[in-house]
């Protein structure tokens, strides 16, 4: 993804820095929101965009994604589900995420809460944070 000029502005009446910047790509894929009740985000300008812009529940299966640069907005189950597809062939994979999203393991139904140990699972030890770069 291209990065343009960005700015920063003191003047936020919550006296908070607010810092903004333009990214460009060939491709933007909305990852969020739940199957039955799916929107595009209350964001200024997404249809006015050029390039592809599919929504994961609206999923067009012809689209190529060989040598684009594509925008994933959200991680969801869909971004979780899609990004290591598109890292495949893309050019490069961008994923604009507001929360973090925590996946885990199913636990072992014999296992009592005494005998569980947070510490020793890992990569999900307890207050640990992992990331995991695409190539």
């Amino acid at each position: 993804m291209g990065r343009g000029a960005g700015e920063v502005d003191s003047g936020s009446k919550k006296k908070r820095w607010i810092s903004s910047y333009k990214d460009y790509c060939d491709v933007i894929v909305h990852g969020s929101s739940a199957v039955n009740n799916w929107k595009w985000p209350n964001i200024e300008g997404p249809h006015d965009y050029k390039g592809i812009l599919p929504h994961s529940v609206a999923w067009d299966m012809s689209l190529n994604w060989s040598g684009k640069s594509v925008g994933v907005i959200g991680t969801g189950s869909s971004s979780i589900q899609r990004v290591p597809k598109f890292a495949e062939t893309a050019k490069d994979v961008t994923v604009f995420m507001r929360h973090h999203t925590s996946i885990a393991s199913q636990i072992e139904q014999n296992i009592s809460n005494g005998e569980a140990d947070p510490d020793a699972i890992e990569p999900m030890a307890a207050g640990k944070h992992h990331c995991y770069p695409i190539p």
